[in-house]
């Protein structure tokens, strides 16, 4: 816990953002290698790699694993910089055949932090507004790409060690009823003012790549935070970038839409505990309007979050496709019958098992 709140205290020192306790440093090699080594699992280490040089004399990092987080951050830096590359090239070949598209995740949030490339990101997420088949021909005819099915919201294609992910839908439909709401609004939005944020690719010919709009930002994010949290476990990352939409564009926000949808979609109470972990273990101090979506939270199931965040699971040390892999699998489902109660309070927990079996059987996975 001693890490994270070194490592939160570096992370919001980097991003700039106003705090409620005083700036602390890792005292010593052994203390700034574990912070390092939890800057890395939470995807967060060029982040604070770049914070070394103006780190107080008496607190400068040294030795060996310094070096060679110097050395990983510059090899995740570069990956950064291919990626917004490949997203220049995919917007390129797109505007050839007449086809719009919005990137999502990925270099649109890198965009809010100080320097863009210090954001840690892996797949490159788009929507093609309703084209997404179109989309699939282009990958094919221009770059020789299988597309491969996914059972729920995109089609997925390896580009040179890049996953591609085509989004038909912004939000899994397959498996959570709730989620239908969410996604027909950001289609709606998107409709009617997806247009509206020009994305820069560093490209002036550019003129059909779009972000999205902090509204729909503010649905899109909650939910797949929520999502990740409940499948895999959430990062700080991508609470980071909840802060970083709220302070940099949140003014920009249709609060009253927002809650309206997370009240109704069961994510209002999810959403609460982020703000009591933001406020309370983050030590970030919230903006006013953020209060649209105050309440009072359950300090104690808050807590339990935060320590699913600081203790995650690992991955599955299983080959896919054996026993012992859909063993501890299910393990891992049936013990995280809390945070689907937490997240999808409407829906059957048992009911969603057995539609990801079907699921997967009809993939064959």
């Amino acid at each position: 816990m001693e890490n994270f709140a070194l490592l939160t205290s570096l992370v919001n020192e980097a991003l700039g953002l106003p705090t409620s306790r005083e700036r602390v440093y890792p005292a010593g090699v052994d203390q700034w290698v574990e912070v390092l080594e939890a800057a890395k699992g939470q995807r967060m280490l060029p982040l604070v790699v770049s914070l070394f040089d103006r780190v107080p004399e008496a607190f400068q990092p040294k030795g060996k694993p310094v070096v060679g987080s110097y050395v990983l951050s510059e090899q995740l830096v570069g990956k950064a910089e291919e990626r917004l590359a490949k997203q220049r090239k995919l917007a390129l070949l797109f505007q050839k055949h007449g086809l719009d598209v919005m990137f999502l995740k990925g270099w649109t949030l890198a965009l809010r932090y100080p320097d863009p490339m210090l954001r840690v990101y892996g797949d490159i997420d788009y929507y093609l507004f309703g084209h997404s088949k179109e989309g699939e021909r282009v990958l094919t005819e221009e770059l020789g790409l299988e597309n491969s099915p996914y059972y729920h919201h995109h089609t997925q294609a390896t580009w040179k060690g890049t996953l591609l992910e085509n989004h038909y839908d912004f939000m899994d439909r397959e498996n959570h009823a709730c989620n239908w709401m969410l996604d027909d609004a950001l289609k709606g939005l998107a409709a009617s003012e997806g247009h509206s944020r020009p994305l820069d690719l560093g490209d002036e010919t550019l003129r059909n790549a779009y972000r999205m709009t902090p509204t729909m930002e503010a649905l899109f994010l909650m939910r797949h935070m929520s999502g990740h949290f409940v499948a895999s476990g959430m990062e700080l990352r991508q609470l980071y970038d909840w802060i970083l939409l709220l302070y940099r564009d949140g003014d920009q926000v249709d609060w009253p839409q927002v809650r309206d949808l997370f009240d109704k979609s069961g994510m209002l109470r999810f959403a609460r505990m982020m703000s009591w972990i933001i406020a309370g273990k983050l030590c970030v101090q919230l903006p006013d309007y953020l209060g649209m979506i105050d309440g009072a939270a359950d300090e104690q199931l808050a807590g339990r979050i935060w320590d699913d965040m600081v203790h995650p699971t690992g991955q599955d040390p299983y080959r896919r496709g054996t026993l012992r892999y859909y063993l501890r699998e299910s393990s891992i489902f049936l013990q995280n019958r809390w945070k689907h109660r937490l997240v999808y309070p409407s829906e059957s927990y048992f009911g969603l098992m057995l539609n990801l079996l079907r699921l997967k059987l009809k993939l064959g996975r």
